[in-house]
C-alpha cells in the first residue's frame, strides 16, 4: 500500500490504526496480546494494538544492546466528533451535537461537503464485550451552512464561530414542528454500518 492510498483509508485514528496493521502484517510483524505475557527473541518484528486507536510496532535487532532507534508518530488530527445522543431537532432542520476536537480553523468546515466515520460500538448480549464496527459512510451527507456575506457584512473581520450554536452539521430537512431530540437520523448506508 502506497502513501496516498494509506492516506485515503485513514480517514480517523481508527482506521489509520487498523490500515497500518495490515501493513505491518503483511511486512511480516507478529501481533502481541496486551494482556498476555511477551516472548520476544532477536530478529522479529512485533506489534500491538490498543484501543484500537493506537498502534505500537518495533523490530528487535539481532543485536539487541547494540543501538536504539525510536521514530514515533500520532493518529489523530482535528476534526467534529459527534457526541452521544446528537440527534439534534430544531426549527424543522435536523443537526447532530459536536465537539471541536484538536487545533483546527473552525472557518474551513463551513459550507463544503462532509460524510461521517469512526468508531460505532453496539450493545451485545455480553455488556464486556460489545461488537465494535469502523464505519466510513464515504460520500458527502452533511454540511455547516454559512450566513451569505450580503447577511453577515462583518463576517471578514474576524468573525468567531460558536462550536455549540455555529458549527452543528446540517443533515435533514425535517419539516415544521420538528423539535427537541428524536429517531430522526435516515438510514446512513456505508461501509461497516450496522444491518
Amino acid at each position: 500500500m502506497d502513501f496516498l492510498s494509506f492516506l485515503q483509508r485513514a480517514v480517523t485514528p481508527f482506521h489509520a490504526v487498523q490500515a497500518g496493521e495490515e501493513m505491518l502484517h503483511e511486512a511480516g510483524f507478529t501481533e502481541l496480546d496486551l494482556r498476555a505475557p511477551w516472548r520476544l527473541q532477536p530478529g522479529r518484528s512485533y506489534m500491538t494494538r490498543v484501543f484500537d486507536s493506537t498502534l505500537v510496532a518495533f523490530r528487535i535487532g539481532e543485536e539487541p544492546r547494540a543501538h536504539l532507534h525510536v521514530a514515533t508518530a500520532h493518529t489523530d488530527f482535528p476534526c467534529l466528533r459527534v457526541k452521544p445522543s446528537a440527534l439534534v431537532a430544531t426549527k424543522g432542520y435536523g443537526t447532530l451535537n459536536i465537539e471541536v476536537y484538536g487545533g483546527m480553523i473552525r472557518s474551513s468546515w463551513l459550507d463544503r461537503p462532509l460524510s461521517l466515520a469512526g468508531k460505532v460500538v453496539l450493545a451485545g448480549e455480553n455488556p464486556y464485550e460489545p461488537e465494535v464496527r469502523l464505519i466510513d459512510i464515504g460520500r458527502p451527507l452533511l454540511t455547516i451552512p454559512h450566513l451569505a456575506i450580503h447577511m453577515n457584512r462583518k463576517v471578514n473581520e474576524s468573525e468567531t464561530l460558536n462550536p455549540q450554536k455555529d458549527l452543528l452539521p446540517l443533515f435533514a430537512m425535517l419539516g415544521d414542528g420538528a423539535q427537541g431530540c428524536g429517531r430522526c437520523l435516515p438510514r446512513l448506508p456505508g461501509k461497516g454500518m450496522p444491518d
